[in-house]
């Protein structure tokens, strides 16, 4: 072992072996607490008197229940040297008075009798042996020496002043729990001595380290081993070796010439950063050797501080039936042997360590009356629950509770995995199937937070008990939410019954909301009552779900966005209000509010991602992505719902898989990119989905897909299944889905202008379409199905509203169409600056030409090709333009064809001469499509 600032101390020996050559002999204590490097001092120094000529005679305790009279005595003189005393005749007679001893009482005046000439021998022996040559006699461990050992060693202790003899025992400091073991008179004779060994400071740690190679990492094992010389080798021997990297022979190794520079990443590279210390199994018994040095009390202290924490000595003392008056030395004792620091364990691996010896019951029962103890002396819910996590039983009647309190304090701290641990310890605890059922939907809504897939697992037990009545009131209706977000229940009308007039008319009017298929025939939505009795936060979910159902039944008026906006700016984001945020976030999204709920989402996503909530950040991830789509900016919109599918498993998200995943499809769709928009479009969904307003979306999203990619009868299909669905459910509102404008294409894709005006002609006048960008959406369509002289004032009303509503993509191609109407009447000019303006907004939504003039509709003729010189162009000037005016750079044009950049130029240069126009910023926007 590697012995660090232990000179001081090896210094003093030698001075009063010193002494003891020239007839001054002297009784030297080594003492410190446990494992601090007594041993090791202690043999080092014998070492050095060995070399310096002296006679070692050398023995050790043994822990109580291996010892035997006078054993170390036995081992002190069993080595003598033959010549001076027959080694055989001190054994006999070392031998004849341990028998004596074994049979007699310490204090029996016929044992001293006994032994006081046996040690007036073996004193003589020492003398006569130090005659020759100075004698050390060195006793480790001596707080472990037999009775009768240790009355001889007091007896040769008060006789070394004028003898060439020098005894140095170690002994462990036991901080007040006993008295020294030699007697405290010992202390005062003149000629004794104390010395005192310390655990290393941080200084002495580096310096074990560098002996081993091992790095500048002192302050991090100074840290974990608080300088205790045994834990610290075992940490050493613990760390894992780590391959050292050899240079090349040749490059790093080789003689450097006269001004050569030396090899860069070999010779100069960089040092790699010490690894942390890793506590292994060399370090647990360590730990425990140190502790068994300690004795069986402190190892009980160390125990009950694994389970109770630092400050506590009065739960201590109670937890282990001790002695209050019993703990606080014991604690000094641990601190001394640095294995605490600031009252408390130094590292969880060493809690871990001193509780894993215990066998599981006792582990258990140790926990379970720290629970009890803590529970008696008002401790918090938190810290109880802990306990009994730990113990893994909660057998008493009031601890089921306490672990659902204690659960909804860790929910609230977002400490998920401890509520987790909580709620399964109650839900096995539970004493009948109502408190049970309780715990499990607490347990399903705390595991929803992280990760909505975990939820799966309680489904059949929970839709067990609301079929049973063993849930009631508010309870029973976030089970039957729960139950519906994942389509597990075929007959929601039996979740009504039992319940209070006032929960059944809100489960209603949520299920005519979120699920229609599942409301009552005729189910009327928004009606005013009378809230005043409800609980705040329930208050809410009413407040968010009428919000909502007035934007999808009237519209987006004033009132139901004062109503959505009162719900967010009321609420903290929880496991009960991340529904009613959701819900009225949406409601400012269908009310073409996008700007306010943007604001909102950003602010509600940060928290959540803060939080690590992975469902909650799914869902207001969702609700970006749609407001990004309906913004036009379709990048971003993809990005979002690909990044909400992702943040949940796709069978975690139940029915609501429908809104992330209509709006990834609509925008691969919108970008073009039709096979990964297929992909999505053959990803599973839950058939209950499509009794959802979730369905509604997503059937929307799937007939525009089928309509980029010519589809039509397919896509009109889908639109009308979407439309009818809508009506029937009360729900058709443009700017909710404005499906008539998706039918319209088709019908325009086909030939069919009368159906299409027709479809866009009642869309303007349904309830809530008149909103900024459903009036721009639907009046573009129109002017596509209108005579070739109605589409300008059209679509520049169309342009003007689309503008204030905000979707850049619309907007893109209005201005497209209105650049193709302009030219088709001759007004050439206009078309060019109005195309201009398109390429520019379309640049922003990486998305050309619109879906309703992509078809070739028979009553609407497209404009002549070469009204602008188009058809002068050669096919492979008009594939360079036709790049170059949907925006791509030369280089990307040159990278797109496998031409060079200079072919490029010279085919941009012949295109702008045949079309008389200046630059690209002024081709024909035909040429895009």
């Amino acid at each position: 072992m590697v012995l660090a600032e232990r000179g001081e101390q090896l210094r003093f020996l030698s001075e009063v072996f010193e002494g003891a050559r020239d007839g001054r002999g002297s009784a030297v204590v080594i003492d410190g607490s446990a494992a601090t490097g007594k041993s090791a001092l202690l043999h080092r120094f014998c070492e050095q008197v060995a070399e310096a000529g002296g006679l070692v005679l050398t023995a050790a305790g043994s822990v109580p229940g291996s010892r035997l009279p006078l054993e170390v005595m036995s081992q002190l003189f069993g080595t003598v040297v033959p010549g001076r005393d027959d080694p055989e005749e001190l054994g006999k007679l070392l031998y004849e008075s341990a028998v004596a001893t074994m049979w007699s009482d310490e204090g029996n005046e016929a044992a001293q009798q006994v032994l006081a000439p046996v040690m007036h021998r073996l004193w003589s022996t020492l003398v006569s042996l130090s005659a020759e040559r100075p004698v050390l006699v060195a006793v480790d461990d001596v707080h472990h020496a037999d009775p009768p050992s240790l009355r001889f060693l007091h007896y040769f202790a008060h006789r070394l002043r004028e003898a060439r003899i020098l005894l140095v025992m170690t002994e462990l400091d036991r901080h007040g729990l006993s008295l020294p073991v030699l007697g405290p008179e010992l202390h005062h004779l003149p000629h004794s001595h104390r010395l005192r060994v310390a655990p290393l400071t941080e200084e002495g740690v580096a310096t074990v380290l560098a002996r081993h190679g091992q790095g500048r990492r002192a302050a991090a094992h100074h840290a974990l081993t608080g300088g205790n010389p045994l834990l610290l080798q075992a940490l050493i021997a613990d760390r894992p070796r780590q391959r050292q990297a050899t240079p090349r022979p040749g490059i790093a190794d080789r003689p450097r010439q006269r001004g050569e520079t030396p090899h860069p990443g070999i010779a100069d590279r960089p040092r790699q950063p010490e690894e942390a210390p890793h506590p292994g199994e060399e370090f647990a018994r360590a730990v425990f050797a140190c502790l068994r040095r300690g004795g069986e009390e402190t190892m009980d202290i160390a125990r009950g501080l694994a389970v109770l924490g630092p400050g506590r000595p009065e739960l201590l003392a109670g937890l282990l039936a001790t002695d209050p008056a019993r703990v606080a030395p014991a604690l000094r004792a641990l601190t001394s042997a640095g294995l605490l620091a600031d009252g408390d364990l130094r590292h969880p691996h060493l809690a871990t360590t001193v509780l894993h010896a215990l066998g599981q019951e006792q582990r258990a029962r140790l926990h379970l009356r720290a629970a009890r103890l803590l529970h008696d002396g008002g401790a918090g819910a938190g810290e109880i629950a802990a306990q009994l996590t730990a113990a893994g039983s909660a057998p008493l009647p009031w601890m089921p509770e306490l672990l659902a309190t204690a659960a909804r304090d860790a929910l609230a701290d977002d400490r998920v995995d401890r509520a987790v641990a909580y709620l399964e310890l109650a839900g096995r605890s539970a004493a009948d199937r109502g408190e049970r059922a309780r715990y499990l939907l607490g347990l399903a809504g705390a595991e929803w937070r992280t990760d909505a897939a975990k939820a799966l697992r309680h489904l059949p037990e929970l839709a067990e008990s609301v079929r049973n009545g063993d849930l009631s009131g508010l309870d029973r209706i976030r089970a039957a939410k729960l139950l519906l977000w994942y389509g597990r229940l075929d007959r929601p009308g039996e979740l009504l019954e039992g319940l209070a007039a006032e929960d059944a008319e809100d489960l209603r009017q949520w299920l005519a909301l979120a699920l229609p298929r599942f409301a009552e025939p005729g189910q009327a939505l928004a009606g005013d009552r009378d809230r005043t009795t409800l609980l705040p936060v329930r208050e809410l979910e009413v407040e968010a779900t009428h919000a909502l159902a007035a934007v999808l039944t009237r519209g987006g008026d004033a009132e139901a966005v004062v109503q959505a906006e009162r719900v967010l700016e009321s609420v903290r984001l929880d496991d009960s209000t991340v529904e009613p945020i959701v819900s009225a976030l949406l409601a400012l999204v269908y009310a073409d509010r996008t700007d306010r709920s943007a604001r909102w989402c950003a602010v509600l996503s940060r928290e959540a991602a803060a939080r690590q909530a992975a469902s909650w950040q799914a869902l207001i991830t969702a609700v970006e992505a749609e407001i990004a789509l309906r913004r036009g900016v379709l990048p971003q919109a993809e990005r979002l719902a690909d990044a909400a599918l992702a943040l949940l498993r796709p069978h975690g998200w139940g029915v609501a898989v429908g809104l992330p995943l209509s709006t990834l499809l609509l925008a691969t769709t919108v970008l073009g990119k039709h096979d990964a928009a297929a992909l999505r479009l053959a990803q599973p969904v839950p058939e209950a989905m499509y009794g959802t307003r979730y369905g509604l979306h997503y059937l929307y999203a799937r007939g525009r897909y089928f309509l980029a990619t010519e589809r039509y009868h397919a896509a009109l299909a889908d639109f009308t299944k979407c439309g009818s669905l809508m009506s029937a459910w009360r729900l058709d509102m443009p700017a909710f889905i404005p499906w008539r404008t998706g039918a319209a294409a088709a019908h325009l894709a086909m030939g069919r202008s009368d159906q299409a005006r027709r479809l866009a002609t009642e869309q303007l006048d349904r309830p809530g379409a008149g909103g900024p960008r459903t009036r721009g959406i639907t009046l573009r369509v129109l002017a596509a199905a209108s005579e070739q002289r109605r589409r300008p004032p059209l679509l520049k009303e169309a342009v003007e509203a689309l503008k204030e509503g905000g979707d850049r993509l619309e907007l893109a191609w209005a201005l497209a169409d209105l650049s193709s109407a302009q030219r088709a009447l001759g007004q050439t000019g206009h078309a060019r600056t109005t195309g201009r303006f398109a390429s520019q907004v379309a640049r922003t939504c990486q998305a050309f030409p619109p879906p309703a003039t992509r078809g070739r509709p028979r009553e609407v003729a497209p404009p002549p090709e070469d009204a602008d010189g188009i058809s002068a162009l050669s096919d492979a000037e008009r594939r360079v333009a036709a790049l170059a005016a949907r925006g791509e750079t030369n280089h990307e044009i040159a990278r797109s064809l496998f031409i060079t950049v200079s072919t490029v130029e010279q085919h941009l240069t012949r295109v702008y001469r045949k079309l008389r126009i200046s630059g690209r910023a002024e081709l024909p926007t035909e040429l895009a499509s």
